[in-house]
């Protein structure tokens, strides 16, 4: 079984799944956030939910990997994001690990939970 390693300052949303055999059918992704050893995170994992045997709910952590030569937001720590439609989550802001005292202001990123793509729609922070 694989875990979501210990982190904070993380975003996480709660996802509908379109799956009509399970009891459970919501999934959480949590992206990025600060490790124990204060390293900045830029993974994306799903918590997932199946029904067992006996009628019971099991819970199990995905990483949803980055495909080669795909868009990717940069890692990140206290960032806020927001679910749409269920199947969408929208991500602005939070800190660059590189340099804490920045804030990033680099538009918003959207992950698409059924095409697994990342999309980066650029703002402008002066309007």
């Amino acid at each position: 079984d694989q875990f979501v390693a210990a982190r904070s300052s993380h975003t996480a949303v709660t996802i509908r799944q379109p799956l009509s055999n399970c009891t459970c059918q919501e999934s959480v992704l949590v992206y990025g956030g600060v490790s124990q050893e204060s390293n900045c995170l830029g993974d994306l994992w799903e918590m997932r939910c199946i029904a067992n045997s006996r009628g019971k709910n099991v819970f199990y952590w995905v990483p949803l990997l980055r495909e080669e030569h795909s868009m990717w937001p940069q890692a990140r720590s206290s960032h806020t994001a927001v679910d749409y439609n269920k199947t969408i989550m929208y991500m602005w802001g939070g800190y660059n690990c590189i340099n804490w005292s920045s804030v990033f202001d680099d538009g918003i990123w959207e992950y698409n939970l059924t095409s697994r793509i990342w999309r980066h729609y650029q703002g402008d922070a002066s309007t």
